[in-house]
This record gives structure tokens, C-alpha cells and sequence, in this order.
């Protein structure tokens, strides 16, 4: 993205690195150097550009730290933004798996290093199982958040949350403990899960928003797509909690 600076002190584009995600097996490789030394090389090149911003969360020091390592800084900035939380945003044109079929079998360890199935997440009752792009990002946050907070209104409604991403499992432990998540986060490094519920990014990069709820059956009994909608899953539980589903 690039986007022009017009101010007192300095005038001029900034090139922005967006969205950057790096395939589990190929970190710690230097991709992310390479890629931002190959940009900043043809950025020297130009005169008009008087940068190169990124955005990141202000709690994944992980990564923080590697783009100090290639230079950048803390600009001054803080993000403002408006959350329309509202209404289900359509994932361009692609569905989730249809109401009424098999959900597909997994078997998945969670932030402790059990494994679960489906078969045994449904042994107890009807299953919330949703998919979300990354631990520690804001809006991922705010999701588990939320359904950690929901936790006593599910045991009552005999449901269960699981999330899934294909973070490992020391990152979902962190992750858990930092946030006091009192629920399952499955590792699925490989994305085959991700892939088996349709969730898998466009171009096969990262995770789609998606939730499903599977009956104790494990046919799918309804589902949400909301990429950037966080409140729209939240939404989704709530109505399954008053639903009560019970199949």
C-alpha cells in the first residue's frame, strides 16, 4: 500500500508492508528480511519516498523485535479505527460448508499437547468450534476474550468452544495463559483441518473468520463467515447458548 504525507516537516509516500504472514515451516528463516530488504533497496531508489511503515499489535513483541532488528522503530503513531462489528461480511463469494452434512474428523493437540477428535469433543454435546487467523492479534484476542467470558453461560447451555489456527502449540499456551483462556486451542500447523472446514486464506495465505456449530451427531447445525466481524461470532454463540442445541 502507499499512501502520500503531506505535513510542516516532510512531504512525500510512504510504502506501507501489509498483512505479512510467513508459513510455519519457513520462519526463522530470514523471509521477512529478504522481503523487507528487497523493498527498501528500491526505496532508496526513489526520492520521493520518505519511508517504510508497517502495522503490528502492540503485544506480539515477537515480532516487534525482528522488525528492529531490520531497522524500523516505533513511528509515534496509534492506529485509530472504527469497528463495525455489526452485520456478517462475505468473504469474496465463497461459502462454508453446508448445514447438514458430516463435519469432517481431526485429530489435533491443544495448548497442553492433548489430543483431541471430533468424536471426542462431541462425547459430552453439541460442539462451537471456530477457526481465526492468529494468537495475540487484536481482533483474535478479542474473539477468544469473549468466548472465555461466555464460559458459564455455554457449561449451562451443555455446548463447548474450540478454537483452531495454525499457530503451534507453545504459541496457543502462551497465548492461553496470557489471556486466561479457559478452553481448547488446537494447533493444525499445516492448515489440513483449516483446509477440511473450507476456511484456508485466499491464495492458500492464512486463515479465514469462520464458526461452526456441530451437533452431537457431528452434522454441521449452522455456521458465521465474518472476516473482520468479530462481533458477528460473538453474536453466532450467544444465539446457540439461547438456542440451546441440543442435538
Amino acid at each position: 500500500m502507499i499512501t502520500y504525507e503531506w505535513s510542516d516537516w516532510r512531504n512525500g509516500t510512504f510504502w506501507w508492508i501489509q498483512s505479512v504472514y510467513v508459513m510455519p515451516a519457513a520462519r526463522r528463516t530470514g523471509v521477512f528480511r529478504a522481503l523487507f530488504q528487497h523493498l527498501e533497496a528500491l526505496a532508496e531508489g526513489d526520492r520521493s519516498v520518505c519511508g517504510i511503515r508497517l502495522y503490528v499489535e502492540r503485544e506480539n513483541e515477537r515480532a516487534q523485535a525482528t522488525y528492529r532488528r531490520c531497522g524500523l522503530d516505533d513511528g509515534g503513531y496509534r492506529v485509530m479505527e472504527v469497528d463495525y462489528s455489526g452485520a456478517v461480511q462475505p468473504a469474496l463469494g465463497r461459502t462454508m460448508l453446508e448445514k447438514g452434512r458430516k463435519a469432517p474428523e481431526f485429530d489435533l493437540p491443544d495448548q497442553d499437547g492433548r489430543r483431541h477428535t471430533l468424536k471426542s469433543l462431541l462425547a459430552d454435546g453439541p460442539l462451537i468450534l471456530y477457526f481465526y487467523p492468529a494468537d495475540f492479534t487484536p481482533g483474535c484476542t478479542k474473539e477468544a476474550c469473549s468466548f472465555r467470558d461466555l464460559h458459564q453461560a455455554l457449561l449451562k447451555a451443555k455446548l463447548r468452544v474450540v478454537g483452531v489456527s495454525p499457530q503451534d502449540v507453545d504459541s496457543h499456551r502462551r497465548f492461553a495463559e496470557k489471556h486466561g483462556l479457559n478452553f481448547p486451542l488446537l494447533a493444525d500447523p499445516d492448515k489440513a483441518v483449516v483446509k477440511a472446514y473450507d476456511l484456508d486464506g485466499p491464495l492458500g495465505f492464512g486463515v479465514r473468520r469462520g464458526t461452526y456449530l456441530i451437533g452431537r451427531d457431528g452434522k454441521i447445525q449452522d455456521s458465521v463467515l465474518a472476516d473482520l466481524r468479530i462481533g458477528a461470532h460473538e453474536a453466532f454463540v450467544r444465539n446457540a447458548i439461547e438456542s440451546g442445541a441440543s442435538k
